[in-house]
């Protein structure tokens, strides 16, 4: 088989090694694409730092690309790839719980399915709603945060009936804490925000929040709070700053155990995102409502990729990163 494109494969831990993939055929219903940007989220941070990925599996989610050969859609379009796919055949899925699907790991792309560190992706057996057209003036930029945006409306969604005007606790404005708050302000929920890097303060207030204190200033007691960083901190200043009968939804959690509750409170753990939640994220983005893109501090290469990872775990003022394969050309 001839040579690829190229491909970021993890070698060791905080190593990745880019080298040529094969190259493929495609079949009656895959495209072929290249690849714009993809975001770094938290769990290819832990798995850099780790170095357990599987052999030849292609991480990166948060992907942004442009088609390049396909059937169903037009040549040249820019797309929001949804990563997270489902069966539609399974008991969840059945349910509406597509984030839940017992085919999801082996569906999902960077899962067993190459994902986006790479110059080119290949997404099979193309469904209805697996990619959603990127209107023509919104920025590759803001496109990159649909899917942490979708992961943000499910966690805001798992809340319970937030009412327009609810006051709201968010715990961490790192790149899925400023998703949650632009998900709840566009929900129109007054949004509070405790972080403890004065970087992000300003991040925060941009994506919607009203007020941003850091640890330890008195913030008061809220009905709705959620913990959108994984720290036993995090996890212990929410429940310490929820009202009595109030409710936490937990979008990041680490291995720490559940501290000692002051009250009653209703804690909801909250996972994924479901089809129609991606679709919501990339209606926002597409239409201006959500605008994410000025909260990347930094792009890199794909040739550059154990730079970014190191700039993103290792650089207090980092917040947001993204790798720009140099097949597609950037800015594209």
């Amino acid at each position: 088989m001839s040579e690829g494109p190229k491909r970021a494969l993890l070698a060791a831990p905080r190593r990745f090694e880019v080298t040529p993939g094969p190259a493929h055929s495609l079949g009656p219903a895959d495209v072929r694409m290249d690849v714009l940007a993809v975001g770094i989220c938290g769990s290819d941070l832990a798995t850099f730092r780790a170095g357990d990925a599987a052999p030849d599996q292609v991480l990166g989610h948060e992907i942004v690309a442009r088609v390049s050969e396909a059937g169903a859609l037009p040549v040249g379009a820019r797309v929001m790839v949804r990563p997270m796919r489902s069966c539609g055949r399974c008991w969840y899925c059945a349910q509406g719980s597509t984030q839940l699907c017992d085919r999801s790991r082996e569906l999902t792309l960077s899962f067993q399915r190459p994902g986006g560190y790479a110059e080119e992706l290949i997404l099979r057996d193309l469904e209805p709603g697996d990619v959603i057209l990127l209107a023509a003036d919104v920025p590759i930029l803001d496109a990159i945060w649909a899917e942490p945006l979708a992961v943000a409306l499910h966690c805001v969604a798992a809340l319970g009936d937030t009412r327009p005007g609810d006051a709201l606790l968010v715990v961490g404005a790192g790149p899925l804490g400023l998703c949650v708050i632009a998900a709840a302000h566009a929900r129109h929920l007054k949004v509070t925000v405790v972080e403890p890097r004065p970087a992000r303060h300003a991040t925060a207030l941009a994506a919607g929040a009203q007020a941003v204190y850091r640890p330890g200033e008195p913030i008061g007691a809220f009905p709705w709070t959620i913990v959108a960083a994984g720290t036993p901190a995090a996890l212990r200043l929410a429940v310490e700053s929820t009202a009595p009968h109030g409710h936490i939804a937990v979008a990041a959690l680490g291995p720490a155990p559940l501290p000692p509750l002051p009250h009653p409170i209703e804690i909801h753990g909250s996972f994924g995102y479901r089809t129609e939640e991606f679709h919501q994220a990339a209606t926002l983005i597409n239409t201006h409502a959500v605008r994410l893109g000025a909260a990347v501090t930094r792009t890199f290469p794909l040739t550059g990729i154990n730079a970014a990872f190191a700039y993103a775990l290792d650089d207090q003022d980092a917040v947001k990163v993204a790798i720009t394969p140099g097949a597609a050309g950037w800015p594209p």
